[in-house]
C-alpha cells in the first residue's frame, strides 16, 4: 500500500473548506404572521334591554267666570293631580355606526332607533272634602313610545378584541301625555263638557353613557351599554264648563318636569370588511 505524499494530503485539506463554502446555507424558518384585531369599519346591529323613566307633573286648578269650584276646593284639586309618573319597561331596536382605529384609540359615530314600552298613570275617583257625596274623576297618564340617538364614541382597546368606550350626543324621545277631569252629571252634555289636557310631542334632549364591546368570531361583536338621557318638560292646560242651568268654568294647568331616562341594553353588531389586519 502506498502512502499519499504530504503534498497530496495538503491539497486535499486546502480544497475541503472551499467546497464547503459552496454548499447552500440552511436559513431559519420564517415566523408565522401575527393577526391583530382592528376596529376600523362600519357596522349594523340590533339591541335589547330595559329602561326606567321619571316625569313629575304639577297641576294647578283655577276658576273661570263664573267659578266652577269653591275657593277652598282649589288646593285639593291641584294636589290630587300632582304626582310622579315612573315606569320600567322594555326597549329594543337597531343601530348603525362606523369606527376608525388609531393605535389603541378608537373613534366612532353611531345612531340608533329604539321602540319603548313605558307608561304610567295616577289618579282615579275622588270626593270633595266639603261634600263627600259628590264624586269626581281626575286622572294623569303618560307614555314614552320611542327613543332615537345620534352619538359620538371614543374608546380604548384594553386588548385587541375588547373595547372600552364612552359615548354622548343628541337624543329625541316621543311621548304622549293626558290629564282628564269629569264630574257627572255636571260636566256631561248638554249642560257641560269634560276637561282634557293632552299632547303628543317629540322632545329633544341629550344623552351620555359608557359601554364595553368585544370581538367574537369573524365579523361579529357583542356589546353592553348604559345611557342616561334628559329631556325638557312642558306645559299643557285644558278648560271645561259644567253645571245645571248655569255654565260655570275652570282651567286645569299641568307643568311637567324634565324627563330623566336610564337605559341598559346589550347588542350584537356585524362589521363590514375583515375583522383583522395581518402583520409579519
Amino acid at each position: 500500500m502506498k502512502i499519499p505524499s504530504l503534498s497530496v494530503i495538503g491539497l486535499i485539506a486546502f480544497e475541503m473548506p472551499a467546497a464547503a463554502a459552496d454548499l447552500p446555507l440552511k436559513r431559519p424558518a420564517a415566523a408565522p404572521p401575527v393577526s391583530v384585531y382592528n376596529w376600523t369599519g362600519c357596522y349594523l346591529g340590533g339591541n335589547i334591554g330595559g329602561a326606567r323613566q321619571k316625569t313629575d307633573n304639577t297641576l294647578t286648578a283655577a276658576n273661570g267666570t263664573p267659578p266652577y269650584f269653591g275657593v277652598a276646593i282649589l288646593p285639593e284639586i291641584s294636589r290630587n293631580g300632582t304626582g310622579s309618573l315612573e315606569s320600567n319597561g322594555f326597549i329594543g331596536g337597531v343601530q348603525v355606526g362606523c369606527n376608525y382605529q388609531s393605535g389603541r384609540v378608537v373613534w366612532g359615530v353611531e345612531t340608533d332607533f329604539n321602540l319603548m314600552h313605558q307608561d304610567d298613570h295616577f289618579g282615579g275617583r275622588f270626593v270633595y272634602s266639603n261634600d263627600p257625596a259628590s264624586p269626581y274623576y281626575l286622572t294623569v297618564s303618560d307614555e314614552k313610545k320611542w327613543l332615537w340617538t345620534v352619538r359620538g364614541r371614543v374608546g380604548y382597546t384594553a386588548t385587541d378584541r375588547v373595547l372600552l368606550y364612552v359615548t354622548g350626543g343628541f337624543a329625541a324621545l316621543r311621548m304622549d301625555f293626558t290629564q282628564a277631569f269629569s264630574e257627572p252629571p255636571f260636566t256631561s252634555p248638554p249642560d257641560g263638557t269634560p276637561q282634557t289636557a293632552r299632547f303628543s310631542k317629540t322632545k329633544d334632549g341629550w344623552t351620555l353613557g359608557a359601554g364595553l364591546e368585544a370581538g367574537l368570531w369573524d365579523n361579529w361583536t357583542i356589546k353592553a351599554e348604559y345611557l342616561y338621557a334628559e329631556f325638557d318638560g312642558g306645559t299643557v292646560a285644558g278648560s271645561f264648563t259644567g253645571g245645571v242651568g248655569v255654565h260655570r268654568g275652570a282651567t286645569l294647568s299641568n307643568s311637567l318636569s324634565d324627563i330623566h331616562l336610564h337605559v341598559a341594553r346589550v347588542g350584537l353588531n356585524y362589521r363590514f370588511g375583515g375583522p383583522a389586519a395581518t402583520r409579519h
